[in-house]
């Protein structure tokens, strides 16, 4: 998605939800790293805009109003996609990494979760174009392997998914990253798998 895009998108959603800073949690988080976004997130149509306490007729009115089926998505071939915070998985101090985006006139308009924390996210997630997602932020250089691996030692559920995930990743990766940066995704998931196996043993 186009950043100008994004901005319209968080614009309506301030209006309808009264929330001054909403927080990104999907793939848009990179426009507010870097204005040399991947096709993956170019291809995009949705933002992905998490939220923690808003009434249910708040959250209504964004699906309504800017939504998949919204007279905007009609019009522009974008839309918002609420979330709410207990169904997202996020590292420890997740708060604390968010990064500001803000508009043309240097006014902010969004929290964006850190890269790093918005693919674990997705990683857990788990579909083909989460890991998509995620192997083109490290191929942007705006991740690395060995945070992103000390990061998932803080998670505390659905490791089960997120070991696969990086195994898929992995996979997906090949020959694009060094040795060592496979090495250290390839511990955290078995760390990740047998944390899950413990955690299920009655």
């Amino acid at each position: 998605m186009r950043r100008d895009f994004v901005i319209l998108l968080l614009e309506r959603v301030r209006e309808i939800t009264g929330v001054e800073r909403p927080v990104i949690v999907g793939s848009q988080v990179v426009h507010a790293l870097t204005s040399d976004v991947p096709p993956v997130i170019e291809r995009s149509r949705e933002v992905d805009i998490m939220f923690d306490g808003l009434a249910p007729a708040a959250l209504r009115a964004v699906g309504r109003e800017v939504g998949a089926l919204s007279p905007m998505a009609d019009e522009f071939g974008v839309y918002a996609d609420p979330v709410r915070r207990s169904v997202i998985s996020l590292p420890a101090g997740w708060e604390a990494r968010l990064v500001d985006l803000t508009d043309s006139n240097g006014d902010v308009v969004a929290a964006c979760l850190d890269p790093v924390d918005a693919s674990i996210a997705k990683l857990v997630a788990g579909r083909s174009k989460d890991i998509e997602f995620v192997t083109a932020l490290l191929e942007l250089g705006l991740v690395d392997c060995a945070t992103l691996a000390l990061r998932t030692e803080t998670l505390d559920r659905r490791l089960g998914s997120l070991a696969k995930a990086i195994d898929d990743l992995v996979a997906r990766l090949g020959e694009t990253v060094d040795d060592r940066s496979l090495t250290l995704l390839r511990d955290a998931a078995i760390q990740l798998s047998n944390r899950a196996s413990t955690e299920e043993t009655p």
